[in-house]
């Protein structure tokens, strides 16, 4: 992987971390955000890159190690992010709906709260290499799928003279 493909996957992920840290304030948008951030980050990477071009898979290693990338800066951006706002507004308003994390912040020491965060990134990487492998997989068999006599026989160049030969054909 080259360092420009590196830098653009590790700006998305964390541009997406920041965008879901944002949306999952909405209390009835926290749960979709939070499981887009466990399993569908690197998806989103992956295929952004691919359509602008900068992203060129070519094998499992390579698509398992931007999964796990995505991954682990998407959950740690957004724990940076989420969990000091949601402590910040619990404290100020009188949130309950997510009474779990607001507890844990008010209770649990910072280490403790770090290894938490750490443990879910650990999560996060596992599910978004995961994707990003069957992403891989899928679009692997499609292209495989679509037609591969015809890829082959262009790479022959015998799909030129088969045209060529069938309209003789036709016109007799």
């Amino acid at each position: 992987m080259e360092k420009q493909t590196f830098k653009q996957i590790l700006i998305l992920s964390s541009l997406f971390g920041v965008a879901l840290s944002l949306f999952a304030l909405l209390p009835v948008v926290v749960k979709i955000a939070v499981f887009v951030l466990m399993t569908c980050v690197s998806l989103a990477v992956i295929i952004l890159l691919r359509r602008a071009g900068a992203l060129q898979i070519f094998t499992v290693k390579e698509s398992l190690w931007t999964g796990a990338l995505c991954g682990f800066v998407s959950y740690i951006v957004f724990s940076i992010i989420y969990l000091p706002l949601i402590y910040l507004l619990s404290s100020i308003f009188a949130i309950d709906y997510l009474g779990g994390f607001v507890l844990m912040l008010k209770l649990s020491s910072p280490g403790l709260i770090l290894m938490f965060t750490i443990f879910m990134s650990i999560v996060s990487v596992m599910f978004n290499a995961f994707t990003s492998m069957v992403y891989f997989y899928v679009t692997s068999s499609i292209g495989t799928f679509k037609c591969p006599r015809k890829a082959r026989d262009k790479e022959r160049g015998v799909n030129e003279l088969q045209s060529n030969s069938r309209s003789r054909k036709r016109a007799f």
